[in-house]
């Protein structure tokens, strides 16, 4: 049977040590390195005009959709963490008028 001598024990804890760290760091990148991100103003100007078409909200999803507010925290909208372009709306039974804008007015 090998036995680790001690070298190379002192060896292994700071490796082990620094790939915790490395996980760590993975783990919690988002908030880390992108956190200075915001929406794209022409977008939020976009989701503020399809707010206004809006017929029926009956769970008030889109009360955090306030002029000068960051899109990207808003509910319902999903935002690229490094460009700060909205991605995906999660609006779901929502009912808007005939006339509401065309979603192409909220791309990149």
């Amino acid at each position: 049977m090998a036995t680790t001598t001690e070298p190379e024990m002192k060896t292994r804890v700071p490796v082990m040590s620094l790939l915790f760290l490395f996980t760590i760091l993975i783990t919690f990148r988002s908030s880390i390195f992108c956190s200075g991100t915001t929406c794209v103003d022409a977008e939020r100007q976009s989701l503020l005009r399809l707010k206004e078409d809006v017929v029926e909200d009956p769970f008030n999803r889109l009360a955090s959709w306030i002029p000068g507010g960051d899109c990207c925290k808003w509910a319902d909208v999903v935002c690229n963490n490094i460009t700060g372009h909205v991605i995906e709306l999660q609006l779901g039974n929502l009912l808007a008028d005939e006339g509401s804008i065309s979603m192409g007015e909220v791309s990149n």
